[in-house]
């Protein structure tokens, strides 16, 4: 484990730079001399992330409650006689 403060925020500012070096087409043009050293194309964002996908969920609150109501509640038979 590295015990130095000073050497865990280089290594930590290190890997920041890198990131940011490498996550850079996306954001724009690459000038020409970085581009041998980046990869050629940006980032594809998945569907989910592009909008793809549009989602409603609906809940039908009467049925709800009544579905609560009969689940607690035990209505007592008076079909049967003893």
């Amino acid at each position: 484990m590295i015990e130095s403060l000073k050497t865990r925020f280089i290594i930590i500012f290190a890997v920041l730079i890198v990131c940011i070096f490498l996550i850079y087409p996306s954001l724009g043009p690459v000038p020409a001399v970085w581009s041998k050293y980046l990869p050629d194309s940006p980032i594809r964002l998945g569907l989910d992330l592009q909008g793809g996908l549009y989602l409603v969920l609906e809940v039908q609150a009467d049925k709800f409650w009544k579905s609560q109501i009969k689940s607690v509640f035990v209505w007592p038979d008076h079909t049967s006689q003893d």
